[in-house]
């Protein structure tokens, strides 16, 4: 096999010659599995009653979490995070019901939410994600105050040992000067604002194996857990058209930071890379890389197993986006027609055309068959009935997300995991799948969902105004 050569050049990828045995390498960064889109969305059975749950995190810590619950027929709520005494929710509306909860640092916490009402008690718990990256602004700005007391003290303790001709003067300053040094020594131990990112690097052979590397001084990388079975999640979108989707899995290496992976046949161009990973310490990572790819015409080993392909229409703000279609229930459905016959629907309970941001929205996906029924094979695709990608066109957002909640698959709740393995093992699985999620911010977004049937992975695109 030809030596593997890397260039290192930051944010600025190069494409290479495709004979070239090596391509290239650059490297970028990201906070957490969910680029933009910090917000946790979970729709649960909470005992008798199903709930949709929004937690909504501070944008610097210790801060203020908002919590908003939507449930029926129940009359009281207590939420807390970890050992913290419980806090009633505040009805807001009918069903829904709002709290602010005193988060101190940004790592992973426990969330237990209880309920009352007409049918009785209903619980619910579940591991809301670390969010180191929005802890920087106060370790530097107490490093600063700590500093800044400690200075005044040191003057203080100066000033009264010159001043004073008695003992306990003196006593009193060198109680004063231990006091400014500890608080200097105290300053020190407080951790700096900087969060390091997970940086990735790759480099790809003349055969299209693609070589990957994440790096980071604080991670080792041996804590790593699968999500929906697999250590990694790599996700290809071709820019500017946002037109190809490559979901693939890449194999860890005995090096525990390194993974390989294979490239299907796929048309050259540029790339955006996102890989999805998680930690068992409740930190989600996503490491991105903007790279040119040269086409692969052939591959070593054909696509199977869970990693897909999927092609869709450019994207563009020009372009007339489909008419809404009235389902019998009244809904407006917009549909993605895929390449085999089958079709894809997507609706809103509010309406596909009133979708705003910061508003949780339960996003319901049918597959239908050439006939127009609801696909008959439906498989669990990667353990779930769905997965979907949510893309912000200029890139500001990037979110996977599974019926549920945008939670990884480790930190649902326990009465969504069984239910999902009951299905695998002993029902069909519905053409229909449920995901709730709030849109961060304005824009124009591409939603990608994935559905399998039988052994046949679907991938659908549709496009969002949210405003």
């Amino acid at each position: 096999m030809p030596a593997l050569r890397q260039i290192r050049v930051p944010y600025t990828p190069r494409l290479w010659g495709r004979g070239l045995a090596v391509l290239l390498l650059c490297a970028a960064t990201a906070a957490r599995a969910h680029i933009g889109s910090p917000d946790t969305f979970v729709q649960a059975n909470a005992g008798p009653y199903t709930v949709l749950l929004s937690v909504h995190p501070p944008t610097a810590y210790p801060g203020a979490a908002q919590v908003e619950l939507r449930a029926a027929d129940i009359t009281s709520a207590t939420v807390a995070l970890g050992a913290s005494a419980p806090q009633p929710l505040q009805s807001s509306g009918p069903g829904v019901y709002t709290a602010s909860l005193w988060t101190p640092t940004s790592a992973a916490h426990f969330l237990h939410l209880r309920l009352t009402g007409e049918q009785g008690t209903g619980a619910l718990d579940l591991t809301l994600p670390a969010n180191p990256a929005a802890a920087s602004p106060t370790p530097n700005r107490n490093r600063e105050l700590f500093f800044l007391f400690a200075l005044l003290l040191a003057l203080l303790a100066i000033a009264i040992a010159i001043t004073s001709r008695k003992p306990l003067g003196r006593i009193a300053a060198l109680a004063i000067a231990i006091a400014a040094a500890a608080l200097c020594v105290f300053a020190l131990r407080t951790p700096r604002s900087s969060v390091p990112a997970t940086q990735l690097a790759a480099t790809l052979n003349s055969t299209g194996m693609l070589h990957l590397t994440l790096t980071n001084p604080h991670e080792s990388f041996l804590d790593l857990v699968p999500d929906d079975g697999k250590l990694l999640h790599l996700f290809l979108i071709r820019q500017p058209r946002l037109d190809l989707l490559i979901h693939l899995h890449p194999t860890q290496e005995k090096v525990p930071n390194q993974f390989d992976v294979q490239l299907p046949v796929m048309p050259s161009g540029a790339y955006s890379l996102y890989a999805d990973l998680y930690h068992a310490t409740g930190v989600e990572d996503t490491a991105t890389l903007n790279l040119d790819l040269p086409g692969q015409s052939t591959s070593p080993t054909p696509l199977a197993g869970d990693d897909s392909v999927g092609s869709a229409a450019p994207i563009s703000a020009a372009a007339p986006r489909p008419e809404p279609i009235p389902l019998p229930s009244g809904q407006l459905s917009r549909t993605a027609h895929l390449l085999d016959g089958y079709t894809m629907q997507l609706t809103t309970a509010a309406g596909i055309q009133q979708i705003h941001p910061h508003t949780a929205q339960l996003l319901t996906v049918t597959l239908l068959d050439p006939a127009g029924q609801p696909a008959k094979d439906m498989a669990l695709y990667l353990g779930m009935p769905a997965h979907a990608v949510v893309y912000r066109a200029d890139g500001g957002v990037f979110a996977h997300i599974h019926p549920g909640g945008t939670l990884p698959m480790t930190s649902m709740p326990v009465m969504n995991l069984d239910a999902m393995s009951t299905m695998s093992t002993a029902e069909p699985v519905p053409a229909t799948a449920t995901i709730p999620y709030g849109f961060p911010s304005p824009g124009l977004y591409r939603l990608f969902i994935q559905m399998r049937h039988s052994k046949v992975v679907e991938t659908a695109a549709f496009d969002l105004n949210v405003q």
